[in-house]
């Protein structure tokens, strides 16, 4: 059995209800996919005549029930309908599940190319190691860095190289899911 998704979540879909048409809810459940945006939210609040926050955490709700759906490879209509609560509106529960059902494969399949991206990045820095550190170390001889005893960098040597592996971090980490 699947983790249940807070209470909280379901109440901010509610706001789901004021949506004009069928279509306005299929492209901010699909949207919201992705990830709370700032353009995102503005459309949002927009199109269902509600406040910039309520918005915001409409778009976080969806977000978090997609991908609750993803990790717990939800993906037939009964396991999906089963996380919603009893009390929820029944034709909104049912929308959301037809949409989440249609999305879900194409979502599944980016999620594999992001982790198949990562392996790969993460394999050709580190295979390129040795090359990168010389590579560094010419690049900090030539900008004054100082090494010490055999071959060892100082302490302002190694701040640099510090900086490089949390860039290299920050970049890899753009790529997980």
């Amino acid at each position: 059995m699947a983790a249940t998704v807070s209470s909280e979540v379901f109440s901010d879909l509610q706001l789901l209800l004021k949506a004009p048409s069928k279509d306005v809810v299929r492209e901010v459940c699909v949207q919201s996919h992705s990830g709370p945006s700032r353009q995102l939210t503005d459309n949002t609040a927009a199109a269902l005549s509600i406040s910039a926050a309520q918005a915001a955490q409409l778009v976080q709700s969806l977000h978090t029930l997609s991908h609750h759906i993803l990790f717990y490879n939800l993906s037939s209509p009964e396991q999906i309908l089963s996380i919603f609560p009893e009390t929820f509106h029944s034709s909104l529960k049912n929308l959301i599940t037809k949409i989440l059902l249609e999305n879900s494969p194409a979502w599944r399949t980016g999620a594999l190319d992001k982790q198949a991206i990562l392996r790969l990045s993460s394999r050709t820095f580190f295979s390129q190691m040795p090359a990168r550190t010389r590579n560094m170390k010419t690049y900090m001889d030539q900008n004054g860095a100082e090494w010490g005893a055999c071959g060892a960098p100082t302490v302002a040597a190694m701040s640099l190289l510090q900086a490089f592996f949390q860039l290299h971090y920050f970049v890899c980490s753009r790529f997980t899911i």
